[in-house]
């Protein structure tokens, strides 16, 4: 998840610049490591930005644009356990 802040800030970009295929490029890579860390809330939600953007449009997406970025805030603190304890574990 450490590339979540910059996929973060790629996202807000997109829809600032109302660039529908980069919005969906954004959220399909946030979406994917999401789900494989297992922070399905956050992976819903980022779908549901992939769908939209994937309709080639950025209209209702701030919305879930805020969702995403509080899903991720909410599950932060457990992702970055998960992460502690795993360099531990391997040492890296």
């Amino acid at each position: 998840m450490r590339e979540t802040p910059a996929w973060l800030a790629d996202i807000r970009t997109a829809l600032e610049q109302a660039d529908a295929p980069a919005l969906e490029r954004a959220a399909h890579a946030l979406e994917g490591s999401a789900g494989t860390l297992g922070a399905y809330a956050l992976g819903d939600l980022c779908a549901q930005l992939e769908d939209l953007a994937e309709s080639g449009t950025v209209v209702g997406a701030a919305e879930v644009v805020d969702a995403v970025v509080a899903a991720f805030e909410r599950a932060r603190p457990v992702l970055e356990e998960l992460r502690a304890g795993a360099e531990s574990s391997f040492g890296s």
